[in-house]
C-alpha cells in the first residue's frame, strides 16, 4: 500500500501498530475517525473487543475492510 500511494498525490496512508493490543488498536481506530478518515482497513489482533468500534465507523459511513478475519458483526462482512 505504501508504495501505491507514491502515484497518487491526492491520497494519504496513515498506518498505526498496535503490537497486539486490542486496546490500543480500538484507540487508534477512534483516533483515525477523528482525524477524518475516508476509509479504515483494519486487521484486528482480536475481533471482539475491536468490533464495536468497527461497526461505529460503519455505522458513520465510512467504509471499512477488514483484513484476514471473520467478523461478529451483523451489521456488515467483508474480508479478504
Amino acid at each position: 500500500m505504501e508504495r501505491e500511494i507514491m502515484f497518487h498525490d491526492d491520497l494519504s496512508l496513515i498506518i498505526k501498530q498496535s503490537y497486539d493490543d486490542a486496546n490500543l488498536q480500538v484507540q487508534q481506530i477512534h483516533e483515525l475517525v477523528e482525524m477524518g478518515i475516508d476509509l479504515l482497513i483494519v486487521s484486528p489482533y482480536q475481533i471482539d473487543p475491536v468490533q464495536p468500534v468497527i461497526d461505529a465507523v460503519f455505522k458513520k459511513s465510512i467504509p471499512v475492510l477488514v483484513d484476514r478475519r471473520e467478523t461478529i458483526s451483523r451489521t456488515f462482512c467483508f474480508c479478504f
